[in-house]
């Protein structure tokens, strides 16, 4: 050794001498410990924790390095290749991850899309070496060793998805899961005594599936702009240095920016390349949870900010109040509609107009910063919801890593599994599926939804179309019209020509089904049997005109995509609208109109796939179940009557399905695992009634008795002490810790009071909320500025 030891070194290399391995080991720990000395390591406890952390290291060294050999140094590459994405329409020029990822959306409209993994991400070698690992993490009974095995599938798995992203970035988003209750991060445990599995999912801090996503999606974007704008304070403090100034002056009736150099004007030529500030505002449209998991993701995050959307009325207290505990970069607006219109009014805002009044305003917050070093706005509009490319990844990645604890978990599982998915957007299940072509692992999907049952439909018969209203049903997060993510399992079944026109018919049609429904449901018409004149009534009469203007331009639409044969429905649904705009009157139309309706809702509307493209679902193994209200309570009551154990209406509806598979295929001995998909405590009146009420005829009355309890305090506490009696009837122990914390905090203290507003207010509110707290965007600007002067 040499004799310029620092004194750590020579303790530490003491210590060697009486240690019967790792000589080479303990010199590295002592180099380290010494440069983490001269870089601040500021307390005895903070150096103590530093040598407690390499003796763990040490002590499960073999172990450490068996992991490390399973992913033969893939975890070691300093920069990702960025990953070409396009268009599930086809239209414009294929985008990097990091641009799909803080640009929700392409601008056609369509969704980006991957193509299908070549080959397999890991080998099914290297998933039994790592189920090995795992396996005698387990043994160990030692958690931060279970936690860094499960971590180290997540990041390799990132590693391999063409993000862009460097090794220590990647690092970054993992450590995301340390908020994670589990150190499984999603355990994977037994139901009774057949064959199915829950993988709890609900171990995040909002308690929902959806934490898996965003806590790592939201750091994501964090990352891609804090690297962004690191570039751009490097330029903006380079072009200082070199005399490049900036004035905000009149050019032909604007204010611009004006570069000068060494105090001349620059010419024209010179006057671009400015440093550019990348600032990400999301949206995000929730039935319930994904509002409140992105906002705890984003929150705190530098350059993003993020308004959700929610339902009033179908969101329950628990979700809201997560909501609305959120502050700071985070906010989120009650409205009157259902989510699929709120959802809608989201995507609307993805146009240049809203963009650019959203770069307005941030104008104006950096104009200080802007005329001192020359910085543009670049303002993305990004979303949590999973039309975003990157909440699917992340779902692929667990259920990838899922298949694998499972194992790990439960050595009696064997061979491929079969997963059980509660499906709204069809988001989850993309996910799942692309998890199948990432690691193998997965026989049949079982896709589940409840009475919104548009996606059961195009599974099982190949009809798509959007639902003319919402059904209320306990699992509250599946009340939908049709699933965005839809349009992505149509790209892999056809081509973005294909995919585009479907698509298109879909839209179509939906939105004139949507208003032909609106106007023969006007209360105003419904009224005497429809025996009214309408003869000065503005409101139905500009209803009128803008129906049959709809029709018309749904014609052309028609004839210039060559679907003639279609055209003839609309053309008496026409001629009866015209005639009572012309008459005035409603005399003995209604039933007419009705009845053309009803024929071209039916036999119209929406979209049918061709039996090739059937068959391509066919092949993708996708089982597809719907499940009723009362069947949903009635596994909640016997899943928690036989097993001790509560699971949410959603965890519930996969149940049932998975059961019924079962039954339909009983030479099926394959392990079933549910998607546990929230806590069920976010839902008092779903589980005060599977508990309080014995006979499944009745649970569907009983519960929209029992809903409006959870708006208010004392319904909420009502529930709970239903919830309380009935454990106390069945001889069960009742605890009110096993409500999670922070959803006990809102119950016991109520929900902040909230105003709601009309979806079509999307767009504006979103505007209010930027200009709002948009002043800490230069303040953090202003942050990595001074991180770079202090370099330098």
């Amino acid at each position: 050794m040499s004799n310029n030891q620092s004194p750590l070194e020579k303790f530490l290399g003491g210590l060697v001498k009486n240690h019967n391995k790792g000589v080479e080991t303990f010199g590295e720990i002592g180099k380290i410990l010494w440069e983490g000395h001269e870089k601040g390591v500021k307390s005895v406890s903070e150096l103590g924790n530093t040598i407690n952390n390499i003796f763990w290291n040490m002590s499960h060294s073999r172990l450490l390095t068996e992991l490390n050999g399973v992913f033969s140094g893939e975890n070691k590459v300093e920069k990702q290749k960025n990953v070409e994405l396009t268009s599930t329409r086809g239209e414009g020029e294929p985008q990097d991850y990091e641009y799909a990822v803080t640009h929700a959306q392409p601008d056609d409209k369509g969704l980006w899309y991957r193509e299908v993994f070549s080959e397999k991400l890991l080998s099914e070698e290297k998933q039994k070496e790592f189920i090995v690992i795992l396996r005698e993490a387990i043994e160990t009974k030692d958690e931060k060793l279970i936690r860094k095995v499960v971590k180290s599938m997540f990041r390799f798995l990132w590693t391999k998805m063409g993000t862009g992203l460097t090794h220590e970035e990647i690092e970054e988003v993992v450590n995301t899961l340390d908020s994670f209750k589990s150190p499984f991060i999603v355990p994977v445990e037994k139901i009774g005594d057949g064959n199915i599995y829950l993988m709890n999912e609900t171990t995040g801090p909002t308690d929902a599936f959806k934490d898996l996503a965003l806590q790592q999606i939201p750091t994501m974007l964090s990352i891609i702009t804090r690297r962004k704008n690191t570039e751009a304070v490097k330029q903006a403090l380079e072009n200082e240095k070199n005399g490049i100034t900036y004035k905000l002056e009149q050019v032909g009736g604007e204010e611009k920016l004006v570069k000068y150099i060494n105090g001349e004007k620059a010419s024209d030529e010179e006057q671009g390349n400015r440093p550019k500030i990348s600032i990400v505002v999301t949206q995000t449209s929730t039935s319930g949870d994904t509002g409140p998991a992105g906002g705890a993701g984003i929150q705190g995050k530098d350059f993003v900010a993020n308004i959700i959307g929610f339902p009033s009325h179908e969101a329950t207290q628990g979700q809201i109040g997560q909501m609305k505990n959120l502050e700071g970069n985070v906010t989120s607006i009650a409205f009157e509609e259902a989510f699929t219109e709120i959802q809608e009014q989201m995507k609307a805002c993805n146009n240049i107009d809203f963009k650019q009044k959203l770069q307005e305003i941030l104008e104006k917050k950096f104009k200080t910063l802007r005329e001192k070093y020359g910085f543009d706005i670049e303002v993305s509009s990004g979303s949590f919801n999973s039309v975003n490319i990157g909440r699917i990844d992340a779902q692929s990645i667990y259920h990838s890593a899922g298949i694998m604890i499972a194992k790990a978990m439960n050595p009696e599982i064997a061979g491929d599994i079969i997963e059980a998915i509660p499906s709204g957007n069809f988001g989850h299940a993309t996910g799942v599926i692309q998890a199948r072509d990432m690691v193998g692992g997965i026989d049949d999907i079982i896709i589940s939804t409840n009475e919104n049952d548009a996606i059961y439909q195009l599974i099982k018969n190949g009809n798509y179309k959007m639902a003319l209203s919402e059904i209320s049903d306990p699992s509250v997060s599946m009340i939908i019209r049709y699933g965005s993510n839809v349009e992505r399992l149509l790209r892999r079944i056809t081509n973005p020509e294909r995919c585009e026109e479907l698509m298109k018919k879909f839209e179509l049609d939906g939105k004139l089904a949507e208003n032909l429904y609106k106007f023969i449901h006007l209360p105003e018409l419904k009224s005497q049997g429809g025996n009214i004149s309408i003869k000065n009534n503005e409101n139905i009469n500009k209803i009128l005109k803008n129906l049959i203007q709809s029709i018309e331009e749904t014609q052309e639409e028609y004839k210039s995509r060559g679907w003639d044969n279609q055209k003839y429905i609309l053309g008496k649904l026409l001629n009866n609208l015209k005639n009572i705009q012309k008459s005035q009157e409603v005399y003995g139309m209604m039933m007419s109109l009705e009845n053309d309706f009803a024929s071209y809702f039916n036999d119209t509307a929406g979209i049918k796939l061709g039996n090739e493209e059937r068959e391509k679902i066919t092949k993708l193994k996708l089982k597809a179940y719907t499940v009723k209200a009362e069947d949903e309570l009635y596994t909640m009551r016997k899943v928690w009557l036989e097993n001790n154990r509560l699971i949410c209406p959603h965890t519930a509806n996969a149940f049932f399905a998975a059961e019924q598979y079962k039954e339909e295929n009983p030479e099926n001995t394959k392990s079933i695992v549910v998607s546990e998909t929230a806590s069920p405590w976010k839902f008092l009146a779903s589980v005060a009634t599977a508990l309080t009420c014995e006979n499944r005829d009745e649970m569907r009355k009983k519960y929209e008795e029992l809903r409006p309890k959870e708006n208010s305090p004392q319904g909420i506490q009502e529930l709970i002490q239903m919830i309380k009696e009935a454990y106390e009837k069945n001889g069960k122990e009742f605890d009110e810790n096993m409500i999670p914390e922070n959803l006990r905090n809102i119950y016991q203290n109520g929900v902040k009071k909230y105003g709601t507003f009309s979806a079509k207010q999307f767009g504006e509110k979103t505007l209010e909320f930027v200009d709002d707290i948009g002043d800490i965007f230069p303040k953090q600007t202003e942050k990595l500025i001074e991180k770079e002067k202090a370099k330098k």
